[in-house]
């Protein structure tokens, strides 16, 4: 075929190939698969480093409260307007009628998800910190690192922290001397960080550490100052209340 004057024909050398098209997609899926997981466990690193923050800063705000409370600490009453949310409210910058909308109580790593929750946050508080002198009793038998303070709670749960033996951590009124545990309760959702499942936890000495599942029963210790063998315990069914 003669060119006709005038006529030019397309550079073929410098157009891709189906082969070289192929090549170039297959390289591109293999990144993507190789950078796609490290991506999410740098996502996830984040989001536990941020939800630590968080409860560093509940901490804080929570002896702030109890620095003008008599040194008592806003753990768990029967009012739903006296949650201790809502009582750090001016602590942590936040709505005292909606404590819950406040970033610093929503733990990114936790489901989004919260239907039929009693509370939204994303923590709980071990309720015996409202004990009188709790940070001082003379029978206590593990050091203020090794207590709970705050840390992540089941998302279906109040605002109180559970064992994975399904044991409220309520600290009981001086006329009811029980501690209730649901004979069908779980909380799974507590262990929400990283690839191991892992809960954040703040201790009563104000560092965060990390448990893993099987870590937190009832009789584990981590809860209480003295030996919990001595507290009476009354089981109820309430249903899988705790995902």
């Amino acid at each position: 075929m003669v060119d006709q004057p005038g006529e030019t024909r397309p550079d073929v050398s410098s157009a891709f190939t189906l082969v070289e098209l192929l090549v170039v997609i297959g390289l591109i899926a293999t990144l993507l698969a190789i950078l796609t997981p490290t991506l999410a466990g740098a996502r996830r690193s984040a989001d536990s480093t941020a939800c630590a923050s968080s409860l560093r800063q509940i901490y804080l705000a929570q002896h702030l409260y109890a620095a003008d409370h008599q040194g008592r600490f806003a753990g768990i009453t029967s009012s739903a307007d006296e949650r201790w949310e809502r009582r750090i409210a001016r602590y942590i910058a936040a709505d005292p009628l909606r404590p819950e909308e406040s970033r610093l109580l929503q733990c990114p790593s936790a489901p989004e998800n919260r239907s039929g929750s009693m509370n939204p946050s994303s923590y709980g508080i071990n309720s015996w910190v409202m004990m009188p002198a709790w940070r001082m009793r003379s029978d206590r038998k593990m050091p203020a690192s090794q207590i709970i303070f705050a840390g992540d709670k089941s998302l279906q749960s109040d605002d109180f922290l559970t064992t994975e033996d399904g044991w409220f951590l309520v600290h009981p009124a001086p006329d009811f001397g029980r501690q209730f545990r649901s004979v069908s309760h779980s909380s799974r959702s507590t262990y929400r960080h990283g690839r191991d499942n892992l809960a954040n936890m703040v201790m009563a000495d104000g560092h965060v550490t990390t448990f893993r599942p099987g870590t937190l029963g009832r009789t584990s210790g981590h809860w209480y100052w003295s030996d919990v063998s001595s507290i009476p315990e009354r089981q109820i069914d309430q249903g899988n209340c705790c995902p």
